[in-house]
């Protein structure tokens, strides 16, 4: 993500300064979700440390929570936190397998499909066609060959 999207700038090489500051995690975690929703460009050497970021919220068990009298560990906020970072991990995914299917469908060759559509074709011996067009009087609007036939049987 860029400045303008809310990152920081960071000093490191894939150093992310989203998500890491506790007071601003619910923030952070709402920034991400429309960054991914919204298909913002992420620097490829930045989106490991996003995804490693969300998946470290997603195992922990405990967050330290202020309150009047000191902090207290909390499971409800670190369970809250880790539903939200997995939610934003499996929209992620989504996205990611969505691309991977539109880019196989884009890769296959364009081809005919066979339908059948209960055609019968040719089904009429030569003979019966003659006396068909014989019949109807349209023996000039056979084939050549059938006309031939035709003139030899006559």
């Amino acid at each position: 993500m860029d400045e303008g999207k809310g990152e920081a700038p960071s000093g490191g090489q894939g150093e992310l300064t989203v998500l890491g500051d506790p007071h601003r995690l619910e923030s952070d975690m709402n920034l991400i979700r429309r960054a991914v929703r919204e298909r913002w460009p992420v620097a490829a050497n930045r989106r490991p440390a996003v995804v490693d970021r969300l998946l470290k919220i997603v195992e922990r068990e405990t967050v330290d929570v202020p309150a009047g009298d000191g902090v207290f560990s909390s499971t409800y906020h670190a369970d809250s936190n880790a539903i939200k970072a997995a939610v934003v991990l499996r929209t992620m995914e989504a996205d990611n397998q969505r691309d991977e299917h539109h880019a196989d469908d884009l890769a296959k060759p364009a081809g005919g499909t066979t339908v059948n559509v209960g055609v019968q074709v040719n089904t009429l011996s030569d003979e019966r066609r003659i006396q068909i067009a014989a019949e109807a009087g349209v023996l000039h609007l056979l084939p050549a060959e059938l006309q031939e036939k035709a003139k030899e049987k006559a």
